[in-house]
């Protein structure tokens, strides 16, 4: 799958993504029509995007977008962490009470 393969196919999932519900849990007429827009394509790189392909690199996908988001939350948290005047921990989170509440207030 090349870099261009997978942006059609994320289109195509953005474009439909209400035939998948909250949980965008696509049924098999869905991949079917997913393999039909990528064979459209004037450009496919590697084995065939058949509607089990497709399926499976969305999978992939998700699973790299998660934890991307996962990083990116993690990045938050430690710099609040370490941040200078505030307080964050695993156990009670933010805390913010009437002492900390003009630290945050700065903060956000």
């Amino acid at each position: 799958w090349s870099e261009s393969d997978e942006m059609v196919l994320i289109n195509y999932i953005i474009t439909n993504k209400s035939k998948g519900g909250d949980g965008l849990n696509f049924n098999k007429t869905f991949w079917n029509d997913a393999h039909t827009e990528m064979v459209q394509q004037p450009v496919l790189q590697g084995a065939p995007k058949t509607a089990e392909a497709c399926q499976s690199k969305w999978w992939l996908l998700a699973v790299l977008i998660s934890t991307f988001q996962i990083c990116k939350v993690y990045q938050v948290i430690h710099k609040i962490a370490n941040a200078s005047g505030i307080s964050y921990s695993a156990e009670l989170g933010a805390n913010i009470g009437c002492e900390s509440e003009m630290i945050w207030a700065d903060y956000v």
